[in-house]
C-alpha cells in the first residue's frame, strides 16, 4: 500500500497526456491515491522530469532473424511539496 503522505497529489509532467503519465496516474488512482489536477489541493506533486526507452539487440539467429532485445525504460522524477492551503 502507499504511504499515507501520499494519500492526496498531483502529477505534473512536460507531456502531461503522454502514453506513461496516463498509465502512472490510472496506477496510483488502483493503489489509493486521490490524483488531483490543481496542486492547490495536495500537499506533494510527483513531477516526471524525464523518461527515455532504449533498445538492445541481444541475439540473433543462424538465419540473421532477431531473436532477443533487451528493453529499457527510464524515469526520472521528483516529489515536491506544494505550497499549504490557508
Amino acid at each position: 500500500s502507499m504511504p499515507a503522505s501520499l494519500a492526496v497529489l498531483t502529477v505534473k509532467a512536460n507531456d502531461p497526456y503522454g502514453e506513461f503519465v496516463l498509465a502512472l496516474k490510472e496506477s496510483l488512482r488502483a493503489q489509493g491515491v486521490n490524483v488531483v489536477n490543481n496542486e492547490k489541493n495536495a500537499p506533494l506533486t510527483l513531477f516526471i522530469e524525464d523518461e527515455s526507452f532504449s533498445q538492445r539487440l541481444t541475439s540473433i539467429s543462424g538465419n540473421t532473424q532477431v531473436r532477443t532485445y533487451d528493453l529499457t525504460y527510464v524515469v526520472r522524477c521528483r516529489v515536491l511539496k506544494n505550497k499549504q492551503l490557508k
